[in-house]
């Protein structure tokens, strides 16, 4: 990417930023520029995101440099890519994306901004719009947003004024093409709790034969709504019936939606403790990115149903896709019965079911819950109930949510119906793969980790969280799957063969675990080139996408700088053959490692044999080894991604680092790591950041544990007792 560079402006509240996209729409472009540089409040930022163009958008936006006016230029061919490059590229509060071949009435940044100071919630800024061009009418938007329209249609504009902390939280721009980005993303924001406010401003709006608008509105709804893109909830109700739970476990497992997009949650009210059993283990190794399990306690059959609903309720709470498929019978179903139902969604549609084997035809027409895809706003808002006026909930839930059937509901047969093609993601979408190791006693530390790691992520790449097991135990495991269950993660746990490393020695409290992460390169797939390792003793405070968006380069690792020992010779690593005693020293508790490079080196091997040479002398073991055989190949990180507690305790005349960077380690950490021998779970622990642990740990199946209450330890908590997930930062 090239960009013309201006000197980085003092960030104020007031901030806006307008970001123009253009794919050789060059021809429009001066009147875009125009609108934005005769504002009556003016931008802070303006910035031209050139994709790909062979026109003269180059030279259009050449001219204007002299005003401040920014120029980048990539070959993204994604109009998501374009605008997250625009997003990267400034750092006004509020931002405002404006297609280069629309403008802006002149006040249209001031009333954005009053909507903004008058309302603290506010997401989204939206306005009317004047057409002009092949078509002249002024279209109008509500003063207020009815949410059932706006799931059903999503009718807003991508030219709104947004809170660029809405659309970092979102995620940012979806990079699939093709699709309403803009209702996408506002959807997204609006999940979080981020409100939409009508500006008293206007823009302008080209109608042209040329316009991406004009060339999408064809295509199907569904893949306009990005319905095959976005995560789904998947409910599954079982009775403990063996036959049935067999054929489910066999469909979930063949189905070909793609599993990374589905959140499995299942229901057990069978009160059957070996049922559950089984239900669980089988998810504790299913591809599903994210689980939850659900049980009810053993209730005769007239209790089975509250259980039942009940347990819905809960769960419908919990999710947060636009849709949530129902589903307790598969017979007959194709693998992509998901695919085919969503493909007979339209603006109207409300749900889509596949017909059971026996009658289910409800009130009005509607269908039961059998298996059926429903619009998830709508059962959140409503939920469901049994009693008046009809008895089922299903016909309950229908006949609140469309009382004057204004909305559709299709129930056909779905083996004939050909299923769209799912976009595929570009390649930048590859997941960001976090490996850590733990055996059963740092189990504690493992899960507030995980928690905080999936809690503290904004970005659209998903988390892989590979776990290096040193013997925990499978009830552990449930444990922590159901402390996980609403991160944007795929949980891998993986069990590494230990003879190359079951020779080396062991000091201090260090465990054979401790070696596991030499062995990375290794043990992950070969077509893997980067990954992070962390130890399971960390909290995670920032989005490691941050971390992961490093280039090492020709590096193999990036580290940070021990503070404890900052060099060879505080490490008593002064040996000869190695380099000076002033030679930085790193910490290997947090890796970014570039596995390319270290295979091509073969470090494993080189760092084992170092070890093997100085076992008598070498103090740190592992660490030493990286240190030696890495003296001068490592890439130093912002410390920020490793404080110990010598941030916390000791003078930054101490440390290797000047007091700006040495004050934001304890003001501003990025990763918090109890790099000590007593941990968070220990009662005689004394680091200060102790408390933020517990908050961490209470979000995950251990919540009130506290180091003087060890009964709590062994205690196997059901999801029905643990908190939802809240997001702690």
């Amino acid at each position: 990417m090239e960009q013309n560079v201006f000197p980085m402006r003092m960030r104020n509240k007031d901030d806006i930023a307008v970001i123009i996209p253009c794919h050789n729409y060059g021809r429009y472009l001066a009147e875009a520029i125009e609108s934005v540089l005769s504002q009556s409040v003016p931008a802070s930022e303006i910035v031209i995101v050139d994709d790909a163009s062979n026109d003269n958008t180059r030279e259009v936006a050449e001219q204007y440099a002299s005003k401040s006016v920014r120029y980048i230029r990539g070959e993204w061919h994604a109009s998501g890519h374009a605008r997250n490059a625009g997003l990267a590229a400034t750092t006004a509060p509020f931002v405002v994306f404006l297609d280069a071949d629309d403008m802006l009435d002149a006040d249209y940044l001031r009333c954005g901004l009053e909507v903004f100071q008058s309302h603290p919630d506010a997401g989204i800024a939206y306005s009317d719009y004047r057409c002009f061009g092949d078509k002249d009418h002024l279209h109008t938007r509500p003063d207020t947003l009815d949410w059932r329209q706006f799931d059903m249609v999503g009718d807003l504009s991508v030219v709104s004024m947004l809170h660029r902390d809405a659309v970092m939280q979102a995620g940012k721009w979806h990079t699939v093409d093709n699709l309403f980005l803009d209702w996408l993303l506002f959807r997204k924001m609006m999940n979080l709790g981020w409100k939409a406010y009508k500006s008293q401003g206007h823009f302008w709006y080209r109608v042209h034969g040329g316009s991406q608008f004009h060339t999408m509105r064809h295509r199907p709804y569904a893949e306009l709504a990005g319905l095959l893109n976005e995560p789904v909830s998947i409910l599954v109700t079982l009775s403990g019936d063996e036959q049935q739970w067999n054929a489910v476990r066999k469909f979930l497992e063949h189905q070909t939606f793609p599993h990374a997009l589905g959140h499995l949650f299942l229901l057990n009210t069978s009160g059957n403790t070996t049922f559950g059993n089984s239900v669980r283990a089988w998810l504790a190794q299913s591809d599903y990115q994210m689980q939850s399990y659900f049980a009810s306690a053993h209730r005769d059959a007239l209790g089975i149903g509250d259980a039942l609903l009940e347990m819905l309720n809960r769960v419908i709470r919990m999710t947060n896709t636009p849709i949530v498929w129902m589903l307790s019978e598969v017979q007959n179903l194709p693998a992509d019965a998901y695919q085919k139902m969503v493909s007979r969604f339209g603006h109207n549609v409300l749900s889509v079911a596949a017909p059971c084997s026996h009658t289910c035809l409800l009130h009005g027409g509607q269908h039961c819950f059998c298996c059926n895809i429903i619009r998830g706003e709508f059962l959140r808002r409503i939920g469901l109930s049994s009693g008046a006026p009809h008895g089922r909930y299903e016909d309950n839930f229908f006949h609140t949510a469309n009382p004057e059937n204004t909305w559709t509901t299709v129930v056909e047969s779905i083996t004939n119906v050909s299923a769209p093609s799912i976009p595929k993601v570009q390649e930048s979408e590859e997941p960001i793969t976090v490996v850590t190791a733990s055996d059963e006693n740092y189990s504690m530390g493992l899960a507030a980790m995980g928690y905080s790691l999936g809690a503290s992520h904004r970005g659209q790449r998903r988390i892989e969280l590979v776990i290096l097991d040193g013997g925990i135990s499978e009830e552990t495991k449930a444990k922590l799957h159901e402390s996980w269950r609403d991160m944007d993660m795929t949980i891998r746990w993986m069990t590494p063969d230990v003879s190359a490393i079951e020779h080396l020695p062991l000091k201090f409290w260090f465990t054979r675990a401790t070696y596991l992460r030499l062995l990375i390169p290794d043990l992950l797939p070969q077509t893997l080139n980067k990954a992070i390792y962390m130890d399971c003793d960390v909290l995670v405070l920032k989005d490691i996408e941050e971390l992961w968006n490093v280039e090492l380069g020709e590096h193999p690792i990036g580290a940070v700088q021990d503070m404890k020992l900052p060099n060879f010779g505080k490490a008593f690593l002064s040996l000869d053959g190695l380099p000076p005693a002033d030679t930085p020293y790193y910490h290997s508790g947090m890796l970014l490692m570039n596995l390319q490079k270290w295979r091509e080196r073969d470090l494993t091997k080189k760092i084992i044999q170092f070890i093997e040479d100085h076992s008598a002398t070498i103090r740190w073991i592992d660490q030493d080894g990286i240190n030696a055989v890495l003296a001068h190949s490592c890439l130093p990180l912002d410390p920020r991604w490793n404080v110990s507690i010598e941030s916390f305790t000791d003078a930054w005349e101490k440390s290797p680092f000047d007091r700006d960077t040495f004050t934001s380690l304890t003001t501003n950490p990025s990763i918090v790591h109890f790099a000590t021998r007593s941990k968070p779970w220990h009662a005689e622990c004394k680091h200060p950041k102790t408390p933020l642990f517990f908050q961490f740990l209470d979000n995950t199946a251990w919540h009130g544990w506290r180091p003087d209450l060890p009964a709590l330890a062994t205690c196997v908590t059901e999801a029905t007792n643990t908190v939802p997930a809240r997001r702690l930062y």
